[in-house]
């Protein structure tokens, strides 16, 4: 028996476009400053640092209880208590420009509105694991938002590529 591999699922065959999307996508999954769109984020918060630090410190605060209570949630077999908290915090993740957790708040609410239990479980696993990268880009945010040229769009590629080790930071 011989095996024949799939261009179509063979990676190393992968050229192009694809293949740039597939490792985009793998990079931005692995790096934690990948969770906050910043230039999203900042505006969001009309530019004023004081206010988005805040919210990042109201949401590193809040990120324990929050897990409890979802966490609590699915041993009690409380799907109302699960929707109202994704609610919740589809709209923190919303205002944090966090867009991934947001998407992930978006389809936990509808499971649990639904009683689908299979997919709340799935999705409380995937749900922490994003809580936990947004925890991890927050001092990369902060990093940003104490930099003098916090407006100019170049900060942002410049800490990135710093992150990265392509060049010396520049902020």
């Amino acid at each position: 028996m011989t095996t024949k591999v799939v261009p179509e699922w063979d990676p190393s065959a992968r050229i192009g476009p694809l293949a740039n999307q597939s490792l985009a996508a793998d990079v931005d999954a692995r790096l934690p400053f990948t969770a906050i769109d910043f230039e999203q984020f900042l505006r969001q918060c009309v530019g004023n640092t004081n206010f988005a630090t805040s919210l990042l410190n109201i949401f590193e605060q809040t990120c324990e209880s929050r897990r409890a209570k979802f966490n609590g949630a699915v041993i009690e077999d409380r799907n109302d208590v699960i929707a109202h908290e994704a609610h919740a915090l589809k709209g923190v993740a919303g205002i944090l420009a966090a867009n991934k957790l947001t998407d992930l708040c978006v389809e936990l609410q509808a499971a649990a509105e639904a009683t689908d239990w299979f997919r709340i479980r799935n999705l409380i696993e995937s749900l922490h694991h994003e809580m936990q990268r947004v925890i991890d880009c927050i001092p990369y945010i902060r990093a940003l938002g104490s930099s003098k040229s916090i407006a100019d769009p170049q900060s942002v590629g410049n800490l990135n590529d710093s992150i990265l080790g392509k060049k010396e930071c520049t902020l």
